[in-house]
């Protein structure tokens, strides 16, 4: 996606996707995407479906899933030195029903994983009929009117109960 979208594309000045794998229901796997000036919500939204419906097209080359799963494994050995991340693994794991085993096969696990399973997850899943679409604005800023010797008219300045700093 920040590929596609960032580097090759014009829509975005920042995508990626995310999956929040811990759950005792349903998890969820995510993709963001922040447009560059002048692309519309809209057009970015559009430009996103389209990168995600290449994707099932297209499917994953071998050398795509062995960089996403090196770079897993890596991560996860790297959590390890960290006595909070363990903590968390550990904790979210058996506290949503997995097991101590679990945690030990993972990375055996997502060498297993194939370009096969990775479509057909991706045609299961990312199907705009499950698909949730957010649009984050920011609410308008109302600038001080500000007289040519700097001052604030009365009519500008904060209301009393306002923090300023």
């Amino acid at each position: 996606l920040y590929k596609a979208l960032v580097v090759n594309g014009t829509e975005a000045a920042a995508a990626g996707g995310y999956y929040q794998g811990s759950a005792l229901d349903d998890t969820r796997f995510m993709v963001y995407a922040v447009p560059k000036p002048g692309v519309t919500l809209d057009d970015l939204a559009e430009a996103t479906d389209v990168v995600i419906a290449d994707l099932i097209a297209g499917g994953v080359t071998d050398a795509e899933l062995t960089r996403v799963k090196n770079s897993l494994i890596a991560e996860s050995v790297y959590a390890q030195d960290s006595q909070s991340s363990l903590a968390r693994i550990y904790g979210t794991t058996l506290t949503t029903g997995g097991t101590v085993e679990d945690i030990a096969a993972w990375n055996d696990n997502i060498r297993a994983v194939t370009g096969d399973q990775v479509i057909e997850v991706a045609r299961k899943y990312l199907t705009p009929a499950r698909s949730v679409t957010a649009y984050l604005r920011a609410a308008p800023v109302e600038q001080a009117a500000v007289s040519e010797d700097g001052a604030v008219p009365e009519s500008s300045a904060a209301p009393e109960n306002s923090a300023v700093q």
